[in-house]
């Protein structure tokens, strides 16, 4: 097991308001935090460092 585990934020082109126009929704990451390709760079270098990320989804099953 390794010594830390890491939460993977990535950009993705399914996270975007052209594709929210046209499904009603974003794509799925299948868990892991994803952002707009334009923007994930800006994303990441402002979580550098040791901040804080919360994911939720308000699943009975999960919960």
């Amino acid at each position: 097991m390794p010594d830390r585990l890491a939460i993977i934020i990535h950009g993705a082109e399914y996270v975007n308001e052209t594709w929210l126009s046209r499904y009603g929704r974003i794509g799925r990451s299948h868990g892991c935090p994803a952002a707009d390709n334009q923007v994930i760079e800006r994303v990441v270098d402002s979580l550098k460092g040791g901040q804080l990320v919360f994911k939720y989804y308000p699943d009975k099953v999960w919960l």
